[in-house]
């Protein structure tokens, strides 16, 4: 049956429930009594006749049932018939089908945070080129229990001047601090890093440049993801002066 009849007969089958309904009874009626005049004409009783056209025609609720099921919409009706009865149910038991709303709830809200940690951590690619090439080096000191701890800045060369598996490291060390030097002193999150570190994740700066190799180490350049009129700025934080901002980050490096 070519798409578009279907899509007719199952429009047709949901909208005029009960107009089909009227001419299934008119043609199974006429059926069953023609049936019936065929054995009364074979001499057989009006009673007689009845009871055996019913019986071959397997009873008149059993071949409606058999015709319903092969409707485009049937699944449809029996969908409909059990939400009605669901909420009837639910209506004559209120403090069940609060609880059920409720467990309902909060398992949805669950699993949707629990995906939405899943699918940011594991699942979704990191906003770098060539992310599935980036992987993450940790340190592990037994003695003390650790088991993913940063690598230190000496392991860190260890790893440069000797692995053969990586084409290059780069190295960061997460902190925080008090801006000073403008305004309100600010506390911020920062984060000493390699002069290669955003060319590892080949992530370029919305303005200005990124570190010079001869600015790795001590007090150097600084790059900023917050506001564009601090190029050129020093950075102090606890009013010691630690660099300059020479370079600015989009949100999405």
């Amino acid at each position: 049956m070519p798409v578009l009849s279907r899509v007719a007969s199952f429009v047709s089958n949901l909208f005029r429930q009960q107009q089909q309904e009227q001419q299934l009874e008119d043609e199974i009626s006429s059926y069953l009594q023609m049936l019936i005049d065929d054995k009364v004409k074979a001499g057989a009783a009006p009673a007689d006749a009845r009871r055996q056209a019913l019986l071959e025609m397997e009873g008149v609720t059993q071949v409606k049932e058999k015709v319903r099921d092969v409707r485009s919409a049937a699944w449809f009706h029996s969908f409909l018939q059990d939400v009605r009865y669901g909420a009837r149910l639910m209506m004559k038991r209120p403090a069940f089908t609060l609880f059920a709303l409720l467990t309902l709830a909060i398992g949805i809200g669950t699993n949707t945070a629990i995906f939405s940690v899943v699918n940011a951590v594991l699942l979704e690619p990191l906003p770098y080129s060539d992310s599935g090439r980036l992987a993450i080096v940790w340190s592990v000191f037994k003695s003390a229990g650790l088991e993913r701890a940063p690598a230190s800045g000496h392991a860190l060369a260890e790893l440069r001047s000797r692995s053969r598996l990586f084409q290059d490291f780069g190295g960061i060390w997460v902190g925080s601090g008090a801006l000073t030097g403008k305004g309100e002193p600010e506390q911020i999150k920062l984060g000493q890093v390699t002069s290669n570190f955003f060319s590892v994740l080949s992530a370029k700066p919305a303005l200005g440049r990124l570190f010079l190799p001869e600015e790795e180490g001590g007090r150097g350049a600084a790059v900023t993801s917050v506001t564009d009129d601090s190029l050129g700025q020093v950075l102090a934080v606890y009013k010691v002066q630690l660099a300059v901002y020479v370079g600015r980050m989009p949100a999405q490096a």
